[in-house]
């Protein structure tokens, strides 16, 4: 997800909900959040999943948890394809267009997700997401 649409959504619903942001270091800093850029353990990052009210995940092994512990969530799509790493009770949000033949250097996924920036196909953030629609479905 781009960072000035993270922010966007972030300031959306800051005023609803306490947002924890888990990441890694070299991501870049949101406002509002209460950010994990540590290496934490999966189960305690499970553990927040669990007792979250709420959840948005880009692909990763925390949509997964919350999949296997039965809550449905929104998951941002770029790198890879709901339709093969998603589950049916998630409201999946992939880009408004999608760049199917990846980069130069694709071959297992789309894009790596180490997030090299030549690998980034888009250059108009009016390709990528549309944050309303990634706010309603939390807050539906």
């Amino acid at each position: 997800m781009h960072p000035t649409q993270a922010q966007q959504v972030v300031d959306k619903l800051v005023d609803k909900f306490n947002i924890v942001h888990a990441c890694y270091e070299f991501h870049p800093q949101l406002n509002n959040v209460h950010r994990f850029d540590k290496m934490i353990g999966k189960k305690a990052l499970f553990s927040m999943v669990a007792h979250s009210q709420k959840r948005i995940f880009i692909d990763s092994s925390l949509q997964h948890a919350a999949a296997a512990l039965n809550l449905p969530s929104t998951v941002v799509w770029v790198a890879t394809q709901p339709k093969i790493f998603g589950y049916k009770t998630n409201n999946n949000i992939t880009p408004k267009i999608e760049h199917a033949n990846g980069t130069v250097d694709s071959y297992l996924y789309d894009y790596d997700f180490t997030g090299v920036i030549h690998q980034c196909p888009y250059g108009n953030l009016d390709e990528l997401h549309d944050v309303d629609v990634i706010v309603n479905s939390v807050l539906d």
